[in-house]
């Protein structure tokens, strides 16, 4: 996952940590074996040192990974809606966690994103501009090669243009009637 994020989004990494341990079910899911009771510590005080023997630079390089790790679980929960797990079934919450993990992983990488290109670093707000731009599927029946499915995308408007080139997005072209040759096809009625 590491290497295929670095190849698709030309991020440099190393690894990739996914941290489930706040995580926690609705409901008594006595049949899953992926729910047990454990350590709760969502109302601990902060202690996340009893290392005696690192200097001040190995701390500070763990504290800050720390808030780091926070901030991912942060997004986590109100972003992304990790938790609470509503599945039963041991494979349902597996995939609940999956799809959590790959939308973080996306989320993080728009972030990487929107701070090359000098767009601060708030996906959210990426997400609401960027989602207003709207893409239809214009779907024509034929009496004998099937279905004609013309994707129509809308034009951005100033602001998602900008916002598009800076991040190095380029939509699909509108297509249009007329760059689609219906002459050899014969429409249905």
């Amino acid at each position: 996952m590491s290497q295929r994020c670095g190849e698709l989004f030309s991020i440099q990494n190393e690894v990739l940590l996914y941290d489930v341990t706040s995580t926690y079910f609705e409901g008594q899911a006595q049949a899953n074996p992926l729910a047990q009771r454990g350590y709760s510590r969502d109302h601990r005080p902060d202690c996340n040192s009893n290392i005696t023997d690192w200097s001040e630079e190995q701390l500070w390089k763990a504290y800050i990974q720390l808030t780091q790790a926070e901030a991912a679980f942060r997004i986590q929960k109100d972003q992304l809606h990790v938790r609470p797990i509503w599945h039963q079934r041991p494979d349902r919450v597996q995939a609940h966690i999956l799809v959590c993990f790959l939308a973080f992983v996306l989320w993080k990488t728009l972030e990487l994103w929107q701070q090359r290109a000098g767009l601060g670093n708030s996906p959210r707000t990426v997400l609401e501009e960027l989602v207003r731009i709207q893409s239809h599927d214009v779907v024509l029946p034929t009496a004998s090669h099937g279905d004609i499915r013309l994707r129509c995308v809308a034009q951005p408007d100033d602001a998602q243009a900008v916002l598009l080139e800076r991040l190095g997005i380029v939509l699909p072209k509108r297509m249009r009637m007329t760059d689609v040759d219906l002459s050899a096809v014969a429409l249905s009625a």
